[in-house]
């Protein structure tokens, strides 16, 4: 039989999450080791708690900081004998990784805050399934950031530069403290930068002003005026945008995509920007940069994110990106 032990921080998505009086009631139920974590000092002496417990699954309730947090003290600390399966559920301010990752339940019913109809305890279920032999997995690579600048390397799912942090400044400023805390309020901040990029002027934009950026991938190196990149292993993003397609000419496991000024055929490229329908270069396509890639590194000044946790980097200490080794993730039922 499997265990799971349950990772839940009780003020995620400001605690207003329906799916956090579900998790209650999964307290004391067979099977199910249930640790509260309020900060991320937390995290490792929960995860030993499991794995002393014998689990063998983990179910993450949070957002994607929580969820990058874990990862990264697996790797580091490596609390279990042999890694555990993941599952993700929608239970934080940002869920990015949940829309690709995520565990989505035996009918895809995974965001259970909004399936409120849904009765069942959602930790519970999974265990079920996973007991039943019927659990749906998917091995997925986080990404890696590296630098003389970091105390140790942080795993997650997307990174951004320049306008991203920016964006989720002005968002976290203008939208959050109206209470619009879920994907409504990320919505509008990334259609709004969108639009602003159409109208072009960048250079003098608050978030979209772009800043020189070394970018080096795959035995290449070019310096650009870059308004953003961004880096992922996840195959959907916000908005339905999707990094590009993987194909025999292009195996990398990172998505790099990204917007360079000046541009003048920023628009007839955006559909593909958004949908990764084919690879872009910069020099040749005037603004939109799309392709896959291994590794890559990252030098200029200015801030970065990593799945909403905001840095500050310098020219001197380069950003290293990777793809790690992969995870299992829980993400359904097998048909």
């Amino acid at each position: 039989m499997n265990k799971v032990g349950v990772i839940y921080n009780p003020s995620s998505g400001s605690g207003k999450n329906p799916l956090h009086d579900k998790l209650q009631r999964a307290r004391n139920a067979a099977g199910v080791i249930f640790v509260e974590t309020t900060s991320k000092a937390d995290i490792v002496p929960a995860l030993s708690q499991m794995a002393m417990r014998g689990a063998n699954m983990l179910a993450i309730v949070g957002g994607d900081g929580t969820v990058d947090a874990v990862l990264t003290a697996l790797r580091k600390h490596k609390p279990f004998a042999e890694e555990p399966t993941i599952a993700v559920y929608d239970g934080g301010t940002t869920n990015m990784s949940y829309l690709d990752i995520g565990y989505k339940g035996p009918q895809g019913l995974g965001n259970y805050a909004a399936k409120r109809e849904h009765t069942e305890n959602p930790i519970v279920e999974m265990l079920k399934v996973a007991n039943d032999g019927k659990l749906k997995t998917i091995r997925r690579s986080p990404i890696k950031v590296e630098s003389f600048s970091l105390p140790e390397p942080l795993l997650g799912f997307f990174m951004g530069t320049l306008a991203i942090p920016r964006a989720i400044n002005f968002t976290r400023d203008t939208y959050h403290t109206k209470g619009m805390t879920n994907a409504f309020g990320q919505a509008l901040a990334t259609s709004g930068m969108l639009w602003r990029l159409i109208r072009g002027n960048v250079n003098e934009d608050p978030i979209l002003a772009p800043s020189q950026t070394i970018i080096e991938h795959d035995g290449t190196s070019r310096t650009a005026d870059t308004v953003f990149l961004t880096l992922t292993s996840l195959e959907r993003l916000i908005l339905g945008m999707r990094p590009l397609a993987k194909s025999d000419e292009n195996k990398g496991e990172l998505a790099l995509m990204g917007v360079t000024a000046p541009y003048s055929r920023f628009i007839s490229n955006l559909p593909s920007l958004l949908a990764g329908r084919q690879q872009l270069e910069p020099e040749y396509n005037n603004g939109a940069l799309n392709m896959r890639t291994n590794s890559c590194t990252l030098t200029f000044d200015g801030e970065w994110t990593l799945d909403g946790e905001l840095f500050e980097t310098k020219s001197e200490t380069p950003l290293t990106i990777s793809a790690a080794e992969p995870f299992t993730f829980a993400v359904g039922v097998k048909e």
